[in-house]
């Protein structure tokens, strides 16, 4: 990796994830930036599991339109009712949008959570 790469913010929110995750309790799983299919699926920057609970965790930097946010959740539900999630998790995991930016998404039956960061996640949601 370049020392002027875009992707070096981009792993310094993966780790300040794991660091504010591990404040709380240490995750059991942390699989960054995992490969769940070909190429059109599901692309999540994080696949945690946290106090038992599976979640993907997609870490948005920059503000996206409503329109490209949609089909990022599209794409999770395509992946749900594919049923390949049941070959590494009993169930489906949550995800999770860390993002400046609040989305207005139809989630359909997907469980997703939006928060600005992990402190905010947790204050907001338990």
């Amino acid at each position: 990796m370049k020392l002027n790469s875009t992707k070096i913010p981009h792993f310094k929110a993966i780790t300040k994830t794991y660091l504010d995750l591990s404040k709380f309790t240490k995750p059991t799983t942390f699989d960054v930036e995992i490969k769940l299919g070909a190429k059109g699926t599901i692309e999540p920057d994080l696949y945690v599991v946290w106090n038992s609970a599976p979640m993907f965790i997609e870490l948005q930097r920059n503000r996206y339109t409503l329109k490209v946010m949609q089909a990022k959740i599209d794409r999770y539900q395509a992946y749900y009712e594919s049923k390949e999630w049941k070959s590494f998790t009993e169930q489906f995991p949550f995800i999770l949008i860390l993002s400046d930016t609040r989305y207005n998404l139809d989630t359909g039956n997907l469980g997703v959570y939006q928060a600005k960061d992990i402190e905010d996640f947790i204050k907001n949601y338990f």
